[in-house]
C-alpha cells in the first residue's frame, strides 16, 4: 500500500471561480498536510493546466460562468495520458451529482463543505490515482488464477463506483453490483460470489433482512458477507456481527481497511473451497 506522505505529496488543483470557496479549500488541505496544492478561478486555463501538469485529483466547481464545470469535464477527458481522470465535483446541487458521475467524475463534495468529508473523499482519490499509476507500472497479471466475484449491494452511486474501481485493481476479480436486496440475494443465488458487500440501510429490505435469507439459502449460507453502514455504534457493530456478518466496515469508507478486510474474506474463502473439496472427494470415496 501506499506510504502517507505519498498522498500528501500529491498534484492536486482546485478549480471553483468564488474565491472564498477557493480559500477554504487550499485552507483544509494545507492543514492537514497537502503540500502540492494550486488553484485557479477561472475554468478557460484547467485543460491546459492539466495537460501540462498531469494532476493527481482536480477538485471541480459544477456552477461557473462562460464554461461550466460539466464542459470543463469533457475537455479534461481529451488530454488525460494515464487514462484515469481523477474529477472530484463540488456542488450545492443534489440533482448534479449523478450527472457528474454519469460524466465522469470520480466522487463528489456537497457545499457548505464539511471538513472531514473533504479530507475523506481527497484522501480515497488520491490513493485511488497513485495505485492506478503504480499498476500501470508494474502491469500485474495472474492468468493462472481463478476468476473471483466481489457482489456489492448498495443504493448509493458514488459508493458502487469507489468500490468497482478498488476491485478493478485486483487482477482477476469481477464486479457485481445491486441496487437493492431483492436483486442482491437472486444475483448472489445465480453468480455464487466470493464474497458480498452488503449496505446495511438499503431501500425496502435492509441489509439484516437479506443476510437472514442468504443463510438460510443452501444455495448461499456459505457465501461470507461483509456489512457496510455509517453508523460505527458499537452497539450496531456487535449486532452485525453477532447476526453473522464476517465483519463490519464503516462509511466513508477507508480504502486500505477495505482492501485489507477484502484480501482476509478472500483467503478464507480459498480455505473454505478447499475444505469442501475435500469434504466432496471424501464423500464420494469408495471403500477399499
Amino acid at each position: 500500500m501506499l506510504d502517507p506522505s505519498e498522498v500528501l505529496a500529491a498534484r492536486v488543483l482546485i478549480v471553483d471561480d468564488q474565491q472564498a470557496n477557493v480559500l477554504l479549500v487550499e485552507r483544509i488541505l494545507r492543514g492537514a498536510g497537502y503540500t502540492s496544492v494550486t488553484s485557479t478561478r477561472d475554468p478557460d486555463i484547467v485543460t491546459e493546466l492539466h495537460r501540462k501538469n498531469q494532476y493527481d485529483l482536480i477538485l471541480l466547481d459544477l456552477v461557473m460562468p462562460v464554461l461550466d464545470g460539466f464542459q470543463v469535464l469533457e475537455s479534461l477527458k481529451r488530454v488525460e495520458k494515464g487514462g484515469y481522470l481523477s474529477v472530484l465535483v463540488m456542488t450545492a446541487h443534489a440533482g448534479h451529482k449523478q450527472r457528474a458521475l454519469r460524466n465522469g467524475a470520480k466522487d463528489f463534495i456537497s457545499k457548505p463543505f464539511n471538513t472531514v468529508e473533504v479530507l475523506t473523499r481527497v484522501y480515497n482519490l488520491l490513493e485511488l490515482r497513485l495505485l492506478h499509476k503504480q499498476d500501470r507500472k508494474k502491469k500485474r497479471k495472474a492468468p493462472h488464477e481463478r476468476v473471483r466475484t466481489l457482489l456489492y449491494v448498495e443504493d448509493n452511486a458514488a459508493n458502487l463506483k469507489l468500490v468497482e474501481r478498488l476491485v478493478a485493481r485486483r487482477p482477476n476479480m469481477r464486479f457485481l453490483s445491486a441496487q437493492d436486496a431483492s436483486l442482491g440475494i437472486a444475483l448472489a443465488r445465480a453468480a455464487q460470489p466470493d464474497v458480498i458487500l452488503m449496505d446495511i440501510n438499503l431501500p425496502g429490505m435492509s441489509g439484516h433482512e437479506a443476510l437472514k435469507l442468504l443463510r438460510e439459502d443452501p444455495a448461499t449460507e456459505h457465501i461470507p458477507v461483509v456489512a457496510l453502514s455509517a453508523h460505527a455504534v458499537p452497539r450496531d457493530i456487535a449486532k452485525a456481527l453477532a447476526s453473522g456478518f464476517f465483519q463490519y466496515l464503516t462509511k466513508p469508507l477507508e480504502i486500505t481497511e477495505f482492501m485489507d478486510t477484502l484480501d482476509t474474506v478472500l483467503a478464507f474463502r480459498e480455505n473454505d473451497l478447499g475444505q469442501r473439496k475435500i469434504g466432496r472427494e471424501e464423500d464420494h470415496a469408495q471403500p477399499v
